[in-house]
């Protein structure tokens, strides 16, 4: 028998699954993995279409989310996130993932998924040849700007520390391999706020007390 306290509510159903990004939304919002993901968003990015990057999808009990977009290889995610995902909920990856994706799920899953070009980082690494970790944000990010959002609210996206506060191994402090990527990321955020700006959009990371000068 179950106890009562052992059940865990489901996740919730999204609010854009039928119309999003088919129909264009001007508003988004992006969930990462980083601590601050925990503080909520502003009233304004309410009732706006909301994408969770990898194991940020754990929020789903909490707040709908419309499309999991996941960059790490298939198999780490698939069996973790299951119990996060609605139904409804589409998908987001890497073109280079399509065809994991395709062998786990089937055909069928082209229907529900959505995918940009990958960025390739083997050729970035520090003086100790050590390469970055593969950022899973700016794959996100352009693709929202090519269906139509323009003006994008960024959470949970802190840069700093190893693993995920969503994991047992997360620590405060960066190991290598994540420092070189958070400085990877710093950079290429910085950048990317720069193109919505050529293109009268624009990104705002929250909350404004935990980021960094870019």
């Amino acid at each position: 028998m179950i106890a009562i306290q052992d059940v865990k509510p489901a996740p919730l159903a999204p609010s854009f699954a039928c119309s999003w990004p088919e129909k264009a939304q001007k508003r988004a919002v992006v969930l990462c993995e980083g601590a601050s993901l925990w503080s909520g968003w502003k009233h304004p990015y309410r009732g706006c279409p909301v994408v969770a990057v990898n194991r940020a999808i754990a929020v789903a009990r909490d707040f709908p989310v419309d499309v999991w977009a996941t960059m790490d290889h298939p198999s780490n995610l698939w069996e973790w996130g299951q119990e996060f995902l609605h139904p409804e909920t589409k998908l987001f990856t890497g073109d280079d993932k399509l065809l994991v994706w395709q062998r786990m799920l089937g055909p069928e899953i082209l229907q529900r998924i959505y995918s940009w070009p990958c960025t390739p980082m083997d050729e970035l690494q520090d003086e100790d040849g050590i390469s970055p970790l593969v950022p899973t944000l700016f794959h996100v990010l352009p693709w929202l700007l090519s269906v139509g959002v323009k003006d994008v609210l960024l959470l949970g996206a802190d840069f700093s520390g190893t693993s995920s506060p969503l994991l047992e191994d997360f620590s405060v402090h960066s190991d290598e391999g994540h420092a070189l990527r958070w400085n990877v990321e710093r950079i290429m955020l910085s950048l990317t706020m720069k193109q919505y700006r050529a293109r009268g959009a624009r990104i705002t990371r929250w909350p404004h007390s935990k980021t960094r000068r870019l």
